[in-house]
């Protein structure tokens, strides 16, 4: 499927050294994805994530390698939106669409995963949940392209 894409920024989690199963690791404040900015509404249209066969540095952290298949193979999303926890636990591998050959293999899906208007997320309560111990023992990061546009507020 096609969608044309109106804005897009990336977002970033930096995960630590050594980082354990069980633990959430948040984003950092999005300013250009507040809910509302001026008069405008933000709504996120489409989340996708990378992975290091197809982005090998964090553009935000560049000293940071960006997680491996293992590692997002390894870990679920959940947004907050406001006091509601809209997405939850969601495989980060059902957000990847870059699928490389066999040799370099991926967790991923064809189609870009879209979301129905989906606003108010607080990006400083989301985070990432690793499943297990994460199989990168140095610092890395996830790394999400995120599609969004205005709406007016009223």
């Amino acid at each position: 499927m096609m969608y044309r894409i109106k804005y897009s920024t990336i977002a970033e989690i930096k995960i630590p050294a050594n980082a354990q199963a069980g633990k959430t690791f948040a984003f950092e404040t999005q300013q250009q994805l507040q809910t509302v900015s001026g008069d405008q509404r933000v709504i996120v249209e489409a989340i996708e994530c990378y992975s290091d066969s197809a982005l090998t540095k964090s553009p935000l952290t560049n000293t940071n390698v960006v997680a491996t298949a293992a590692d997002i193979a390894n870990a679920t999303l959940t947004l907050q939106f406001g006091t509601f926890q809209g997405i939850s636990m969601m495989p980060l591998a059902s957000l990847v669409r870059i699928i490389p050959d066999a040799a370099n293999y991926t967790p991923g899906v064809f189609d870009l995963t879209m979301f129905r208007e989906m606003y108010k997320i607080d990006w400083t309560k989301s985070y990432i949940t690793l499943v297990d111990t994460a199989p990168t023992a140095t610092v890395f990061s996830y790394v999400f392209n995120v599609c969004y546009d205005y709406l007016p507020t009223t």
